[in-house]
Parts: structure tokens; sequence; C-alpha cells
């Protein structure tokens, strides 16, 4: 199953962003002086938008163009319409963008990283009487090299607890749901990080990745800390006393963005076919984008007895908050998601900013029953214009109780 199924018949197109320097993306919370503005990773909004900026000017959307736009839109018109009248180009208005996801090159591929699914978590220095199966024979070899009973961290996973299993005090949000449970008798601990391909197949499989496909975030990005003044623009002196500090995302070399962009029917044939530069984020940074060979998303396993795992690959947005939209015959049986993500935006055509928004954010893993066969593809956003911005992707796997 792939994140990047096609809403309609669309062409598919993969890219890498390369950083030109170090990006900035601001989160919904209000920014100015004497206050830090840290930036986060990017949303699928400020990609899609950073898209639809580049393909409304390869069109032709000059600066009066882009005002006839903002006029239409305010009236009423779909916008479909508006980029039809403002430059010939309504087919921009159907463009999807799936990402962007963390890559970086390992010799000749690139490898996607997706965020650690929420139901992973990390047990640091465990002795080996706490460890079942191949986790304990790995302890044991790390005794007879004279590590005592340490081994290196690993991770485990919680699955649903069996459905004949009791658990004391439980009270589920939803009835009907279980209680996400350790194969094993240890304290795991919630950790952020990365799933290299490997993983990924692995964990889709129903199984436990290995430590080493794992990646750390200072492996892969840190922050660049800067502080400025505010200056009278009158006279261009500083302003006495009015400081503000901002962190600036700054990859590590060797990593960028991964995207996949999908085009209706009616686009013309060579757009997006060259590499190019975009503005990406505030401050007007800018990306190197290129083509790519297209990402090789895990296939869906065999479902036994219909169990489905959904794990998100970028946020999802929910009329029901954490919870998605699932189809007839499909049960909800349990779900780990770690909290929410809140973000805006400002909307260029319109001229004002996004209301706040909420969303399960990506790695958020959902245990279904489903009796449904084939499942939705693509995106569990539950509108049209969410799935172009390239909100709820997921990928499908599968689960076994404990």
């Amino acid at each position: 199953m792939q994140p990047s199924g096609n809403l309609s018949g669309e062409r598919v197109l993969a890219f890498r962003l390369d950083p030109l320097d170090v990006l900035f993306f601001r989160d919904g919370r209000p920014f100015g002086v004497t206050a830090r503005g840290q930036s986060g990773l990017p949303m699928p909004q400020t990609l899609s938008g950073a898209i639809r900026t580049h393909l409304l000017r390869a069109a032709g959307c000059d600066l009066d163009a882009f005002a006839r736009l903002a006029q239409q839109l305010r009236s009423g018109r779909s916008r479909e319409e508006a980029m039809r009248s403002a430059c010939g180009a309504g087919w921009i208005a159907r463009v999807a963008v799936r990402g962007p996801w963390l890559c970086r090159q390992i010799g000749p591929q690139l490898e996607v990283l997706l965020p650690v699914p929420a139901n992973l978590q990390q047990v640091e220095d465990a002795a080996p009487h706490e460890l079942l199966g191949v986790n304990a024979a790995r302890a044991n070899v790390a005794q007879a090299h004279g590590n005592g009973d340490q081994v290196h961290p690993r991770w485990v996973r919680l699955d649903p607890l069996h459905a004949e299993k009791e658990l004391p005090g439980w009270q589920p949000p939803i009835d009907g749901m279980r209680p996400l449970w350790f194969r094993q008798r240890v304290r795991g601990k919630r950790k952020m990080g990365y799933l290299r391909p490997a993983g990924l197949k692995a964990y889709l499989a129903g199984q436990t990745p290995e430590a080493d496909s794992l990646v750390a975030p200072d492996e892969l990005f840190g922050f660049d800390h800067r502080t400025g003044i505010v200056l009278r623009p009158d006279e261009l002196t500083a302003e006495e006393g009015l400081l503000y500090s901002v962190s600036l995302l700054a990859l590590r070399p060797g990593v960028g963005f991964y995207a996949e962009v999908l085009l209706p029917l009616d686009a013309p044939q060579e757009v997006l076919r060259q590499p190019t530069v975009l503005d990406f984020g505030g401050e007007g940074r800018k990306v190197r984008v290129q083509p790519v060979d297209r990402f090789a998303w895990p296939e869906t396993a065999s479902l036994p007895h219909g169990r489905r795992l959904i794990l998100l690959t970028t946020p999802g947005i929910f009329a029901q908050r954490w919870r998605p939209p699932l189809p007839d015959g499909t049960k909800l049986v349990a779900a780990a998601v770690p909290g929410y993500e809140a973000f805006s935006g400002w909307d260029l055509a319109r001229g004002g900013p996004r209301p706040t928004r909420f969303a399960a954010p990506a790695g958020s893993v959902y245990f279904l029953e489903s009796s449904c066969e084939p499942f939705p593809d693509g995106s569990l956003a539950e509108s049209d214009d969410d799935r172009r911005l390239g909100f709820g992707c997921f990928l499908q796997g599968v689960w076994n109780d404990v």
C-alpha cells in the first residue's frame, strides 16, 4: 500500500528537496519582539503552497494576476475557477501533494524516513531475566563479551491486549476498545526518531524493528539559534531593548525532504520535469528541487483475521479529532495517538491568516478489525482539499494481539 495512491488517475512525480540554507517553519504560536521563534518540520500545507505558487508563477501569474486571484476567491468563486480566470491554468487547483518526509542518500538508494510509530518504545540497559526469546539470547551474548547484564538500547512494541484478557480499571475511550500492552515484562519509554525502510517493512509485517533501523533526530537535523534586533523603519536604527531570537532548522549534510506530486491528466507534460528552486517556508528560504525515482513503499501484507494496522505518515485532520473516518464493516480495536499538532498559516491568495487547526500527528497508529477489501487508498482526510494538501496519508500493515 502506498500513501500516494491516485485520486482520479493522476500522474505521480517524485522529488527530492535539498535546502540551500537553513529553513524556518512556524507553528501556530504568535511571534514578536522579546519572543523566541522555534522552527519545526514542514507541514503538508507548506509543501503544497510552495508547489502551487511555483506552478502559478510558471503559468504566467504575476503580481496583478495574484491580486485578481485573491479578489475572485474572496467573491466566492472556486479555486479552480479563480485560477483559470487569473492565468488560464485551472488544473493547478487539482494538483495533490504527498509529504514532505525526511530522506537521505545511502549509497545508490534514497531512504525515506518516517516518524517512529507511536506504539514503539525504547528499553535501555535491560537485564536478561527481563527479556524473552531472541532478546534474551542477545543479552547472553553481551554477557559473554564482558558487558554484564547490559545490552544496547532496543525497541519493543505495544499491541492490543487479547479480547479474553481483562485489565482491571481499564476505561476505554470508546466501548469495545482494548488497551495496548507489552509482550515482555519491561518498562519502555517513547523516544522520538525516524524509521528506516527496512524497519518500516518489519513493523508493518507485525514485527519489532531492529535497533539499527531507527534514526535519532539529531542525526538528521539540528537548530541554528540566532538573535536579532528591531529596527525603526524610517531611520534604520535599533529600537532600544527590543530583541527577538529565532531557531532555524538546519538539516545535516546529505539530508533532504522527499515528496510526491499528483498532477491531473490535463496538466502540461513538461510540468516539474526539470530541477528548479522553490521558496519553502518562511524568511525567504529556498530549496533545490529535482526529480527522483519514486520511493518503493511497502506493499500491504495479507490480513490475518482481518486485522489491519493503519500508520499515519502525515498529520491527519479528522472531524472526530483523533479518530479517522472508517469504512462500514471496520471496528477500531485500539489506537496509539501521541497528542496533537496545532498549526495555522497564511493564506496568500486571501491575504489573511488561516484558522488554527488540530491534527493527529504522523506516527499515530490505529488497530482495526476490518472485513472491507480493498481499504480506501491514499488518504484518510475527510475533504478533497485536505487530501490535495497532503493530510492523512497512511500505510497499512498487520497486527497480532498480546
